[in-house]
C-alpha cells in the first residue's frame, strides 16, 4: 500500500466513523423528540436491519439510509427526518 493509498483509506475510515457518530446522535435526538423508547423494539421490524437490537439501533440504520444520498446543505436534518419518520409510521399503522 502506497502512502497515498493509506492516507485515502484513513480519510475514508475517519469520514465513515464521523457519519456513524452523527447518525447515532441524530437517532438519539429523534427518539427524544418523537417520544420513542430507545430500548424498546417496536421499530426494529419497520426501520431496522438484521442485527439491530432496539429502536435506537433501528433509527440509526434508517437515518443512515435516509441521509446516504441527501444533500444536507440548507436543510435541518432533524426536521427532515422527523417528517419522514412520521410519514413512515403513518403508512405502517394504516
Amino acid at each position: 500500500m502506497t502512502p497515498a493509498e493509506f492516507t485515502h483509506a484513513l480519510q475514508q475510515h475517519t469520514h465513515q466513523r464521523a457519519a456513524q457518530s452523527r447518525n447515532r446522535q441524530l437517532a438519539e435526538i429523534l427518539a427524544l423528540e418523537a417520544f420513542i423508547q430507545p430500548d424498546a423494539r417496536q421499530l426494529v421490524s419497520i426501520l431496522g436491519k438484521r442485527g439491530d437490537w432496539n429502536n435506537l439501533d433501528a433509527l440509526t440504520t434508517w437515518i443512515a439510509r435516509e441521509l446516504a444520498h441527501l444533500d444536507l446543505s440548507g436543510i435541518d436534518p432533524l426536521d427532515y427526518l422527523y417528517a419522514r419518520l412520521s410519514m413512515r409510521i403513518e403508512r405502517w399503522v394504516k
